[in-house]
């Protein structure tokens, strides 16, 4: 009879004999028969550069740059820059205007005789437009400081927007070109 010992001996023999042979050595024929290694993956293409600008000619894009107009619009100026609006004119006229339109045309309607009647509008809205400048004089009068702060306030916000261009573009641009 074999021990325990000498059949544990075997098995493991065999086990090692076994596994040799599961196990595929390598050989030249191996070799050239591998798959070539997966090519590395695309780069991805680096940005295209930033257009080329001249140092010298950042002020003149900058100052051309219509951003800048959106944004002084923007800057909270008011309308005064129009020397001709100031906010209480309009509501002030168009009130008196049609007030006055209503009557004049009413009184006119009332008191003409033939073609004279054919005139009431012509002659109420000439009146009426009249009456509205006399009326909302002291509401409709230019204001030179109105108008003055205004121009300060859109020149500051354009010089604000056309530095901050400047910034941007000098930081990308090339000196001497």
């Amino acid at each position: 009879m074999v021990s325990n010992a000498s059949a544990d001996r075997t098995t493991v023999v065999l086990a090692a004999v076994l596994a040799l042979l599961l196990i595929p050595l390598p050989s030249s024929a191996c070799d050239e028969a591998a798959p070539a290694p997966a090519p590395a993956p695309a780069l991805v293409p680096a940005p295209a550069p930033a257009p080329v600008v001249p140092c010298q000619d950042c002020e003149a894009r900058c100052q051309a740059r219509s951003t800048c107009e959106a944004y002084v619009a923007a800057a909270g100026c008011g309308y005064g820059c129009n020397s001709s609006y100031t906010p209480e004119c309009e509501p002030c006229k168009s009130g008196v205007i049609q007030s006055c339109t209503t009557g004049c045309n009413n009184n006119c309607a009332t008191n003409c005789q033939g073609s004279q009647c054919d005139s009431c509008a012509a002659s109420c809205s000439g009146y009426c437009a009249q009456a509205a400048e006399s009326a909302c004089r002291s509401k409709c009068t230019y204001s030179y400081y109105q108008v003055k702060s205004c121009n300060e306030c859109q020149y500051s916000a354009a010089r604000r927007c056309v530095d901050a261009c400047n910034t941007e573009c000098k930081a990308d641009c090339i000196v001497g070109g």
